[in-house]
């Protein structure tokens, strides 16, 4: 909330005062009028060629490995603390990895992951990845190993680090972009709990987002994604109980980061004062808030001085 209103201050400051922007109104003085002042904002939204970027709407569920049959299985890895070596530590490496196989997939599954683990080709280092497509009779139709980096607790059981949730969400978002996947089953690692998927799926979010809004129209489109649904596989109970609430309350953060973001990647001549002020009296009739938008008058009756002059600046 506080990242947003500084983004909106930070907007406005930038813009001219010279059109006045008095007005102050509640949510008490929309109930009668909401449906009518709803409908007059987004007319004049649109006249002003402000529009919202396309949300992809996320499928959330919970599962087990063994029985997971989807477009594509993502596993975490994290990079083994070995004994320092003077020598090549690669066969230890590989080693240590396969020791961390899911035990839960299955055993066609699992020898897949063990030949990719023998090419030595993937360390588990942070962001790295390897995505392989499968044919046959298996149930996915690919598998992707994910690098995790350390683990930042040392080898704990206990949940998944913040910043290594968040990367693995946008490793899982950026490999159904290339794979161009509908349907996602990631391995959790043993002891991840509700924060650390509210983490991943931040992350999972933020590389989903993409604001085509101001760019020219490719031949045929822009290419929607076909990513829809991802399941949590061999979660703890606790987890899997409370999955469709951590995914609402996850859904409302992200739907403020891209509101942020919408309004950071518009052009100043579609978000002007009067625009903003829009999206803010829209905001407050939606989520039952008060909103009041200063003018310069009312700025000089407050001694907003500082703010005033650089308004004169700019």
């Amino acid at each position: 909330t506080t990242s947003i209103c500084c983004i909106l201050f930070t907007f406005v400051a930038m813009q001219s005062l010279r059109k006045s922007l008095s007005f102050s109104l509640t949510h008490r003085s929309l109930l009668t009028l909401q449906l009518s002042s709803n409908r007059m904002i987004s007319t004049h939204l649109q006249m002003q060629g402000y529009t919202s970027s396309v949300t992809t709407k996320i499928e959330v569920t919970t599962g087990d490995s063994h029985s997971f049959k989807g477009d594509l299985l993502v596993i975490p890895f994290y990079k083994p603390q070995l004994p320092k070596s003077d020598g090549d530590d690669s066969e230890q490496l590989i080693a240590a990895l396969k020791t961390m196989i899911p035990t839960g997939i299955s055993e066609s599954l699992s020898a897949i992951v063990s030949d990719i683990l023998s090419e030595q080709n993937f360390k588990a280092d942070a962001t790295s990845k390897q995505v392989l497509r499968i044919s046959g009779s298996l149930p996915v139709k690919y598998i992707a190993l994910v690098g995790l980096g350390p683990n930042p607790k040392k080898g704990s059981s206990g949940d998944i680090e913040v910043t290594t949730a968040a990367r693995l969400g946008r490793s899982i978002a950026t490999i159904a972009k290339d794979t161009n996947v509908e349907n996602i089953g990631v391995v959790m690692l043993p002891g991840t709990s509700n924060p650390g998927i509210t983490q991943l799926l931040l992350g999972v979010h933020d590389a989903s987002y993409t604001d085509n809004r101001f760019k020219k129209v490719p031949p045929g489109g822009f290419k929607i994604p076909k990513f829809k649904s991802l399941s949590f596989l061999d979660c703890s109970e606790k987890v899997a109980a409370d999955i469709q609430l951590t995914n609402k309350l996850t859904e409302w953060v992200a739907s403020g980061v891209h509101f942020a973001k919408d309004l950071v990647g518009a052009p100043s001549n579609s978000k002007t004062p009067l625009v903003i002020a829009d999206l803010a009296r829209q905001m407050a009739t939606e989520h039952n808030l008060e909103v009041k938008v200063l003018g310069e008058k009312e700025c000089k009756e407050l001694n907003m001085g500082g703010y005033l002059a650089v308004q004169q600046g700019s």
